[in-house]
Order: structure tokens, then sequence, then C-alpha cells
């Protein structure tokens, strides 16, 4: 075998070594490829479903604030009901008095049947 056929062979080889291994690399750059826009799918779906919770906290926090609104009109309601029961006891043991009426509470330990 004559020298350049040697080194056109081994040029040959050289270039097909050259070939697999850019093959090799842009599989790789491929399969990056690929796991890059899979990866930007899953961020879109997510940032889409954290939206989405996101709105549902709002309407969450929004019932909220309108039920701790309730509880204090009602807090307030109750208060009114506590004023206008001493004012009736109240009112009560006066009409007894005129009447000259007894009021006797009834025992603590007993319970009734």
């Amino acid at each position: 075998m004559a020298i350049a056929e040697i080194r056109l062979k081994r040029a040959e080889q050289d270039i097909e070594t050259l070939r697999s291994t850019q093959t090799a690399l842009m599989d790789r750059i491929d399969s990056f490829a690929e796991t890059l826009e899979e990866t930007r799918d899953i961020a879109r779906e997510n940032r889409s479903r954290l939206d989405r919770i996101g709105a549902r906290l709002d309407k969450v926090e929004a019932r909220l604030d309108r039920l701790e609104e309730l509880c204090l009109e009602n807090r307030s309601r109750l208060d009114r009901l506590e004023e206008l029961c001493l004012e009736n006891r109240t009112i009560l043991f006066a009409i007894a008095d005129h009447l000259d009426l007894t009021y006797e509470k009834p025992p603590r330990d007993t319970q009734p049947d």
C-alpha cells in the first residue's frame, strides 16, 4: 500500500469518526431541545393551574371577608338581643314588684326531667 492510500484511508476514517461524533452530538442536541420544549409546555400548564388556583383563592378570600362581615353583624345583633333581654328582665321584675309577687330562683342542683 502506498503512503497516499494509507493517508487517504486514515483521512476517511477520521471523517467517518467526525460524522459519527457529529451525528451523536446532533442526537443529543435534539434530545435536549425536546426536553426543553416539554419543560416549557409543563411550565405553561403549571402557570395556567397556578392562575386558576389564584382565582379560586381570590374568591375564597372574598367569601371569607363576607363571612367576617356577617359574623360582626350577628355579634352586633346578639349584643342588642342581650340588651333587650336585660331590659325585659328589669321590666318583669318591676312588674312583679308592683304586683307584690315574689320570685324564687330554681335551685341550680336540680335538672329538669
